[in-house]
């Protein structure tokens, strides 16, 4: 089993993101072509995608993880649980999944 929350869920994704640059870093890459945006609650999708689409390398899946929830599973098979969602941007596009839905099995 392997578990990160906030910043230790942040580091398994390919990239990270540096909030106050919008830079990218490499991270770990523990799940390939995937970044986490944590404590994404209370940020508005629409401009978040908006920020992405302007500063994420292209092909990345972020997912942005509310506080209280995260995603349980594996690559190709992940379950949102917790108290809050769970919003998938790629490219243009974003969703909104709440707890006990399955995200898109391409992530």
């Amino acid at each position: 089993v392997l578990a990160g929350s906030s910043a230790g869920a942040m580091v398994m994704g390919s990239l990270m993101r540096r909030p106050r640059s919008g830079q990218w870093v490499e991270a770990l890459g523990i799940v390939p072509g995937v970044a986490v945006l944590p404590h994404h609650e209370g940020q508005d999708p629409a401009e978040t995608s908006r920020q992405l689409i302007s500063q994420a390398p292209a092909g990345l899946t972020v997912l942005g993880v509310d506080a209280r929830t995260g995603c349980l599973g594996r690559p190709g098979s992940w379950r949102v649980v917790g108290s809050g969602k769970v919003t998938v941007y790629r490219g243009a596009e974003w969703a909104v999944f709440g707890s006990g839905a399955r995200l898109p099995s391409d992530v």
